[in-house]
């Protein structure tokens, strides 16, 4: 799966989040919600160190990654996580 996250992204995480270089976001799987590609999941976003990690990108210091056990949720989609400026929010963007 590719896996990106802009910039801006990783700035508003951080600054919404609280966390520092050291500190890991995970992206996981849930149950509902409005953000995914519709399949009945959606991600959530939690401050947690890994067990495993499937896949990461290291921002400032900051790792944000997805275990290993959630990595079905992309067997056949790319992922970006950017901000929306107008919003002042993240969008999960599923691409194929």
């Amino acid at each position: 799966m590719p896996f990106t996250l802009t910039e801006d992204a990783a700035r508003w995480l951080k600054r919404e989040l609280k966390v520092d270089s050291g500190d890991y976001v995970r992206f996981y799987v849930r149950y509902g919600g409005m953000n995914g590609p519709g399949n009945g999941f959606s991600l959530g976003v939690h401050v947690t160190p890994p067990s495993q990690i499937g896949e990461k990108t290291v921002v400032d210091g900051v790792t944000f990654y997805v275990e290993q056990d959630d990595m079905w949720f992309f067997y056949d989609q790319a992922l970006t996580v950017q901000h929306n400026k107008e919003t002042d929010d993240i969008e999960f963007v599923y691409s194929r």
